[in-house]
């Protein structure tokens, strides 16, 4: 699979089933391996079908896909705050079968054009777990600074805030 048969666009509403579903496979790889099955479930029970739907509808949120051809194999979910001008990134995720293929950081480049674009958004920022190392050097690695540590933070789980100006 070449990089550039990959497009990114806008999750539309027409897509909901497609984004749903591969949340769910990145939950589940995410499962035990960075995130306890508490949390995970807890993700799960937030990120419903219905959720999914409101997320492709409505205009604060921000939702981009890399596709190739139809098939949905990376995406972000996040949203703007209008009051700060902050846009917080939810999610991010690859297909475990994508990843390590660059998906990553084309994703959060054309998320910050985005945000920048369509809500003049000034920063981005969003919550990993500690464990996560793969995501915080992604991060790292795409610009992005760790702007604290928050242990225990979420169900007990230690967290880290990650944020890049980006206008």
């Amino acid at each position: 699979m070449g990089n550039r048969n990959i497009k990114i666009r806008k999750v539309g509403n027409k897509d909901w089933t497609k984004l749903y579903t591969l949340l769910n496979k990145v939950f589940y790889y995410l499962e035990d391996k960075y995130y306890p099955k508490k949390f995970i479930k807890s993700q799960k029970d937030i990120y419903t079908q219905e959720k999914i739907k409101e997320i492709t509808k409505n205009e604060k949120y921000l939702s981009l896909g890399c596709f190739h051809n139809k098939e949905l194999i990376a995406f972000s979910i996040g949203y703007f705050m209008p009051i700060s001008y902050l846009f917080y990134l939810e999610w991010i995720g690859i297909h475990p079968k994508y990843m390590r293929q660059g998906l990553f950081s084309r994703l959060l480049k054309t998320l910050e054009k985005r945000v920048v674009e369509n809500f003049g958004a000034h920063k981005i920022y969003l919550y990993t777990s500690l464990k996560n190392i793969p995501a915080i050097n992604g991060y790292l690695k795409n610009g992005y600074n760790i702007e604290g540590i928050l242990p225990k933070h979420f169900q007990g789980i230690d967290f880290c805030i990650i944020g890049k100006i980006v206008k």
